[in-house]
C-alpha cells in the first residue's frame, strides 16, 4: 500500500519540478513512475481483505486508489496549467491524465460496490451449509445425522444480484451525467468523450445483461433511471446543439 502512495507521490512531485525547472527529462521520467504506479494499483493493489471488519470506501484498497486519483488529477492540473511551455508531443497529456483519474474513480467506486455485495452473497452461502447435530449418545430419541438444509429461496440472494447490478448501472450513468456536465463547464473535449463513451457502455449494459438477468421490479428501475437521464442528455444536446457540436468537435 505504502509503496503505490509514496510512488504516485513521487510522481506528481517530480512532475512539478519538472515544470519548475524546465526540464523536459525530469517530465518524462515522472510519467514513467506514473504508468508504474498505474501497473502497480492493478498489479498488487486491487484485491482487498474482505471479513467482518471490512466497510465500504473506508478501507486500505480505497485509500490507495484514492491518493493515486488526486496525484492523476493533479498532473493533469499541471499539464493544462503550464501548457505554453509544452513540447507538441506533451499536449495531450492533460487530457490523458484526466481520464484515466476518472477510469480509476469509477474503477474503484464499481469494486467497491462488487465488493460489498460479493460479501454478503458469500454470507447467504455460507449460511447453506448443513450443520451437523449431535449422534445418538448424546441426544435422546436415538441419531439425527443433520439438520434440515435452508432452501436457496429463503434468502435474499437474487434480491441482492439484481441491487448489485443496479447500482452498477446507476453509478456509472451518473458518473457519465456529472462528466459530461463538467466537459462542459471546464470546456474539456477528452470529459465529454469519454462520458459519451460511459454512456454507450451503460446502454450496452442495460440491453444485454440487466435484461436477461434482472427481475422485473430491478429492470423497471434500471430502464427508468437510464431513460430519464438520456432524455435529460438529449434535451440538452438539441437545445443546445450549435454550442455541443463547437464544443463537442
Amino acid at each position: 500500500m505504502w509503496i503505490t502512495i509514496a510512488w504516485a507521490l513521487e510522481a506528481a512531485l517530480l512532475l512539478w519540478l519538472g515544470f519548475v525547472l524546465k526540464s523536459y527529462y525530469v517530465r518524462v521520467f515522472s510519467l514513467l513512475i506514473f504508468v508504474t504506479t498505474l501497473c502497480r494499483l492493478f498489479a498488487f493493489d486491487v484485491s482487498t481483505k474482505v471479513d467482518d471488519m471490512y466497510t465500504p470506501i473506508l478501507n486500505e484498497r480505497f485509500g490507495v486508489y484514492l491518493f493515486a486519483i488526486v496525484a492523476f488529477f493533479v498532473g493533469a492540473y499541471l499539464y493544462h496549467y503550464y501548457k505554453p511551455i509544452l513540447r507538441p508531443e506533451e499536449r495531450w497529456l492533460s487530457a490523458g491524465l484526466g481520464v484515466i483519474a476518472h477510469f480509476l474513480a469509477l474503477f474503484i467506486l464499481s469494486a467497491e460496490i462488487m465488493t460489498w455485495y460479493g460479501k454478503k452473497i458469500d454470507d447467504v452461502y455460507q449460511t447453506l451449509r448443513p450443520e451437523p447435530l449431535l449422534q445418538g449418545s448424546q441426544r435422546p430419541g436415538g441419531p439425527v445425522p443433520y439438520g434440515r438444509q435452508p432452501r436457496l429461496d429463503e434468502y435474499p440472494l437474487e434480491g441482492l444480484k439484481n441491487t448489485r447490478n443496479v447500482l452498477l448501472s446507476l453509478l456509472w450513468v451518473l458518473y457519465a451525467a456529472a462528466l459530461m456536465i463538467i466537459g462542459f463547464m471546464r470546456h474539456s473535449r477528452a470529459a465529454r468523450i469519454f462520458a459519451l463513451i460511459l454512456f454507450g457502455v451503460v446502454i450496452l449494459k442495460v440491453f444485454l445483461f440487466d435484461v436477461s438477468f434482472l427481475s422485473d421490479l430491478y429492470r423497471i428501475v434500471s430502464f427508468v433511471v437510464l431513460g430519464v437521464i438520456l432524455l435529460v442528455v438529449s434535451f440538452l444536446f438539441y437545445h443546445y446543439k450549435d454550442k455541443v457540436k463547437a464544443l463537442l468537435f
